[in-house]
């Protein structure tokens, strides 16, 4: 045998030997991956995942913006930017308490302290279990239910020279009388007093987002009430630190134990003939009596 032989005789085993192990190798990792494909498609997780388009949603803030996830491709939620103050309305005589913003997170809705408004059922701003109140009352009516308490949600709107006044009433009945807490918030018309000015797109967002900047804390804040124990107004009147005395009162319609806080009370024309004599409450300096209990007297 030739030398050329021989080399090529040593040549066909290696060669063979090289073939064998890349087809060993390729059929190895062929087998690794088709068992981790195995495994994903086995992990629920990975399931019905979808590829999601690069779109982004600007939260009601105004600043921050969420991107599509999960399996639904859904916008994630918006980050809670509840940065309001809450206060606590307490009303000691109904027996009732809950908390409310102290102002809403727009420049352009103005929330009023609420109050509550006690109704015998045969007063006439009751009407099917809903308090009618406004220039144009029950716009819009719905019966709920929050935290076992049935409620009559009624809505008003009273339009002004360029602002009016939104009315959001929440009626229930309790001990045969009907309680209703109300909601006004101070608001422009529309936004077409801002045409071409620089408020004229912060107001359009504003309405857009009406039910997340207005509805929703309005919402929460029915959801916090809660009953308790029942103190009369003479009670209340000391118990925050105010004394009982007896005043020379004009006005009509004024009741013991009325608001001093408010603007009115028994600051009427002086006329005997309506001179009567009704029990207030008298508060340390820098404090008033709001109806229920003495608070401090502040500039709002």
């Amino acid at each position: 045998m030739s030398s050329e032989e021989k080399g090529f005789a040593f040549l066909v085993p290696l060669v063979v030997i090289i073939v064998l192990a890349v087809l060993g190798m390729g059929a190895f990792f062929t087998y690794q991956k088709s068992k981790e494909f195995s495994l994903q498609n086995d992990n629920p997780q990975n399931q019905n995942q979808t590829a999601c388009t690069e779109e982004a949603k600007i939260c009601p803030d105004g600043v921050t913006a969420v991107g599509r996830s999960g399996p639904n491709c859904e916008f994630a939620e918006c980050p809670q930017t509840n940065n309001q103050t809450l206060k606590t309305y307490t009303n000691s005589e109904y027996g009732l308490e809950f908390t409310y913003p102290e102002k809403l997170n727009s420049e352009f809705f103005h929330l009023q302290e609420p109050m509550v408004i006690k109704s015998l059922k045969t007063d006439k701003n009751i009407k099917n279990n809903c308090y009618v109140g406004g220039a144009n009352p029950a716009q819009k009516r719905q019966d709920i239910k929050i935290n076992e308490t049935n409620f009559c949600f009624s809505q008003s709107y009273d339009p002004g020279a360029g602002s009016g006044a939104n009315y959001y009433f929440y009626t229930f009945l309790k001990d045969n009388n009907y309680f209703t807490i109300q909601f006004q918030i101070n608001q422009p018309n529309s936004c077409g007093n801002y045409i071409d000015t620089p408020n004229q797109e912060p107001c359009q967002k504003a309405f857009q987002d009406y039910q997340t900047l207005v509805d929703k804390p309005l919402q929460d804040s029915i959801n916090t009430l809660k009953f308790i124990e029942k103190i009369s107004k003479e009670e209340s009147c000391i118990n925050s630190g105010g004394s009982v005395n007896t005043v020379n009162c004009y006005c009509s319609g004024a009741l013991d134990f009325y608001n001093n806080c408010a603007i009115g009370g028994c600051a009427c024309t002086p006329n005997p003939a309506n001179l009567k004599q009704i029990k207030a409450c008298n508060c340390s300096d820098g404090n008033c009596f709001d109806g229920s209990k003495c608070v401090k007297i502040t500039n709002n």
